[in-house]
Parts: C-alpha cells; structure tokens; sequence
C-alpha cells in the first residue's frame, strides 16, 4: 500500500491528508488514518509491556531483598525477650523466649506454661513491647502529680483572698 502526504491551504488553514491508494488506485483516507491508529497503538502496547516488565521486575526484587524467613526473625531474639508468636494454624502466643534448639523453641506462656513451637509452623515474630502495666502506671502517676498541684494552687489562691 502507497501512502502519499497532500497539503492543502483551504479558508486559510494549512490541512494535511494522508491518501493511501487502494489496488483500485482510489484515494481512501479513513484507510489511512485507520492503518496510522492501529500502528500507533501497536507501538504503545509494546511500550506498556515492556515498561510493566522493569517495574514487575523491580518489584519483585525487592520484595524478595525485604522478606525474611520467620525461623530467621526468631533469631535476632535472645532466650528471655518478650515475643509475640503468630503461628500457621491461626493460634498466637505472647511469651518470653525460654529455649532455642534447631528444629523448635519453646516460649516461657503465663496462661498455659511452657510452649514448645516449631520453626515449621511459624508464620510470624514480633517483639512484645509489653508495657500494658508500666503505661497505666505513668499514666496514673502523672495524673496524681496534676491533682496534687492543682490543690496546691488552688489552696495558694484561696489563702491570697483570690477566691
């Protein structure tokens, strides 16, 4: 197929057309603004593809760089720290560490005593920050120290005729 670029100059408008001839020798520009769209987006999904190819490929590179092994994550812990253990089954453990071996470990439970769990069965590890009864303690402790200077105030006022 012959494509052919014809320009125009009409009511003071440059137009350009593009003619594509048939067999017939007939001029069809539909044809060729059609053949031009689908070359055009022919040429776009290539692009796409490949550009979703880098960033697949980038993606997965770091998501495998970020992931640890939970029996790995379990090793940055030394037996006595506080962890909180989700495992497979769905069932969760809050405890401290009391021994490590290389097939399981067992957490130190207050419910339930000594847990033996394996490394298999483990989904994930988190540090237990603890803390439930230190927090309200602090918390009590500050609002108690607001009370106290709050009665020593209004106490200073009233004896200065404030009140």
């Amino acid at each position: 197929m012959l494509q052919r670029v014809a320009t125009k100059l009409r009511k003071n408008r440059l137009r350009t057309r593009i003619f594509c001839f048939n067999r017939k020798n007939r001029r069809s520009p539909k044809r060729a603004l059609a053949r031009q769209h689908a070359l055009f987006y022919k040429a776009m999904k290539q692009f796409i593809r490949q550009q979703l190819g880098w960033v697949l490929a980038f993606a997965l590179t770091l998501s495998a760089v970020g992931q640890q092994l939970p029996k790995d994550r379990l090793a940055q812990y030394n037996v006595g720290d506080r962890v909180r253990v989700h495992m497979a089954d769905g069932s969760d453990y809050k405890g401290r560490i009391a021994a490590k071996t290389d097939s399981d470990f067992s957490l130190e439970v207050k419910s339930k005593g000594p847990v033996r769990l394996t490394y298999a069965d483990l989904r994930s590890v988190k540090a237990d920050k603890g803390g439930g009864k230190t927090k309200w303690i602090v918390i009590g402790a500050v609002a108690a120290a607001a009370v106290v200077i709050g009665l020593i105030f209004a106490a200073r006022l009233h004896n200065e005729g404030a009140i």
